[in-house]
């Protein structure tokens, strides 16, 4: 009974909650990443702290316009239905966890360290489901190669984030494929893959654009996005 009652009392309370600005903020962020972690969401969406962060996304989890899901014991966040009707993206589709979830939340947390670090403004740095959904239009014609990030900071760069090997072929084909669009490359590659960054190296010598690509390592850029979200845990490697 008294479980009922405290249910009935916190379904009302959460009638009269109103969303702020950056309640929709996150929703479009959401929208724009597919998944992310409170890091990004913290950095992206101008948060004071991860803690503050959390309270927020339970909140807006239990108003019905966010999902949680679990990802190597960690909460990740996407939208609901609910969440993208609330932005007006009503034929959106509610994201399911699987295979590409690893690489969207790195993709993520490379967005969230050009926007800090380097200083860039969101609506500057388009992910790849932003490039794709402006291709959508091209029916029946051939869609170019979409890199995982584009982002606008004194000259345009497409960035490529690589977690697993690729062939020279493949390598070659969307490093050409970049440079016919965008005159700048970084290529993200975790250090557990140094034959891979020798491969784009390589692939990028060959094509005489070695002065256009350049090869960063993942941890890089993944030990500074949380050591800004948790300051508390400096020191530790935190996983996306």
């Amino acid at each position: 009974m008294i479980e009922k009652k405290k249910e009935k009392k916190k379904k009302s309370a959460l009638r009269n909650v109103r969303l702020m600005e950056r309640d929709r903020d996150v929703l479009f962020l959401l929208d724009k990443l597919g998944y992310a972690s409170v890091a990004e969401i913290m950095i992206l969406c101008g948060f004071s702290g991860n803690f503050s962060c959390r309270r927020r996304l339970s909140l807006l989890s239990e108003l019905g316009l966010i999902k949680i899901d679990k990802y190597e014991g960690k909460n990740i966040y996407t939208n609901s239905s609910a969440g993208y009707a609330e932005i007006e993206r009503n034929n959106a589709k509610v994201l399911e966890r699987n295979q590409g979830t690893r690489h969207q939340l790195y993709v993520a947390t490379v967005i969230a360290y050009l926007h800090k670090n380097e200083n860039i403004p969101l609506h500057k740095i388009k992910s790849d489901r932003e490039l794709r959904a402006s291709f959508e239009s091209l029916k029946g014609a051939k869609k170019p190669h979409i890199p995982d990030i584009v982002a606008e900071d004194n000259g345009v760069y497409a960035f490529e984030v690589e977690l697993t090997s690729k062939t020279i072929e493949r390598l070659k084909r969307n490093m050409q494929a970049n440079a016919q669009r965008y005159k700048y490359q970084i290529w993200v590659v975790p250090q557990t893959r140094p034959n891979l960054r020798e491969n784009i190296k390589k692939v990028a010598k060959e094509l005489i654009l070695d002065n256009y690509v350049q090869v960063i390592e993942l941890e890089q850029i993944t030990d500074y996005v949380h050591a800004i979200a948790y300051p508390e845990k400096k020191g530790e490697n935190k996983k996306c």
